[in-house]
C-alpha cells in the first residue's frame, strides 16, 4: 500500500493468542501506534500484547499526519 508506515505486521496476519503473546509493531518512522483506536505507544518499534481473541486494527500515525492501518487476527487455542 502507498503510505506504508507499518513494516510489520502485514495486513491480514494471524497470531495465536497465548498468555504472553507479544506482537512486534515495526515502522520505518517515528509513529504513534493505536490498536482499535486505543493508543498503545509510540516510536519506530513497540510490542503489542493483546488480551483477547478477535480482530485488531493496528494504526500508525506519523507526525506529518500520514496514517497507515493493518488488520491482524488473534485466535485462541
Amino acid at each position: 500500500h502507498d503510505n506504508a508506515l507499518i513494516s510489520s505486521p502485514q495486513d491480514g496476519d494471524t497470531f495465536l493468542l497465548e498468555a504472553q503473546t507479544d506482537i512486534p509493531l515495526v515502522s520505518a518512522r517515528d509513529v504513534v501506534w493505536y490498536a482499535n483506536d486505543s493508543r498503545i505507544g509510540e516510536g519506530p518499534r513497540i510490542s503489542f500484547s493483546p488480551t483477547r481473541a478477535g480482530d485488531y486494527t493496528i494504526k500508525a500515525i506519523a507526525p506529518d499526519g500520514v496514517v497507515d492501518r493493518v488488520v491482524v487476527h488473534l485466535m485462541s487455542r
